[in-house]
């Protein structure tokens, strides 16, 4: 009996060992690696006062993206946004282009900065 229950629960696993292999899964980026990653770089957003809920905005191109895909947003140098009081977010607004928000959560004064743009597939 006890083989049995053994056998139950290893054959499961050896099949997720399985797919995880097949699909080549990237721990790094959490998606299947044989997907090429879609990215491009914003030109130069903020610099200019805003007040708490107002957003500087900026586009880029990113060849091979579409509406409906998840977009991961962060400062070309590194900055941690959030920190200083800016929420940024990305939107595939058409096919092709990725709109960028850079939201004010209080009155400030955003540094112009540029922003890496990742889209997952």
């Amino acid at each position: 009996m006890r083989k049995r229950t053994w056998l139950i629960v290893l054959i499961p696993l050896m099949t997720l060992v399985g797919i995880l292999h097949a699909q080549s899964w990237n721990s790094n980026t959490g998606r299947n690696s044989s997907q090429p990653t879609l990215s491009g770089t914003t030109s130069s957003i903020g610099g200019g006062a805003l007040l708490a809920g107002a957003c500087a905005a900026g586009t880029v191109s990113v060849t091979g993206a579409v509406v409906v895909s998840p977009v991961i947003v962060t400062a070309s140098d590194g900055t941690n946004i959030p920190a200083l009081g800016v929420a940024v977010s990305g939107t595939v607004t058409s096919a092709g282009t990725v709109t960028v928000d850079a939201c004010a959560l209080v009155a400030v004064t955003p540094t112009a900065k540029t922003y890496s743009v990742r889209v997952v597939q």
